[in-house]
């Protein structure tokens, strides 16, 4: 993670779906909700030469980016975290899989729709 001009890891402390979300987003992947939480043990060396940049981050709905939720950074805790309690985080390629409407709809309104990682080199008509 890249803090101001600082990269290092996150501290698990807090740490939660919705960040992995906001984190894997900034890394132009997404989140797999089934497969995203990596454990310690899968991740034994990773990181361990960089400093711990953020701890007990808490995102909500309203945060468009891990460094916009709240958090501690590194200059307000000291040692309350290890490398042992650094995030191991598993995103994925994006991918369109499209939007079907049901044959038996006979009317159907869309509104403040936002579709992201469709890609340029897809189509796509919404028909009002």
């Amino acid at each position: 993670m890249k803090v101001g001009e600082k990269w290092g890891t996150v501290c698990n402390y807090n740490w939660n779906m919705r960040a992995a979300e906001l984190a894997c987003h900034q890394l132009g992947l997404v989140l797999n909700p089934d497969d995203w939480f990596l454990e310690r043990a899968d991740i034994p060396e990773a990181g361990t030469t960089e400093p711990i940049v953020m701890t007990n981050v808490r995102c909500t709905d309203d945060d468009l980016e891990l460094t916009s939720c709240r958090s501690e950074s590194e200059a307000e805790f000291e040692n309350s975290c290890s490398h042992e309690n650094d995030v191991g985080l598993r995103c994925y390629e994006p991918s369109w899989a499209g939007m079907r409407f049901g044959v038996l709809a006979e009317r159907s309104d869309l509104q403040y729709i936002t579709i992201e990682k469709a890609g340029k080199s897809h189509r796509i008509c919404i028909i009002v």
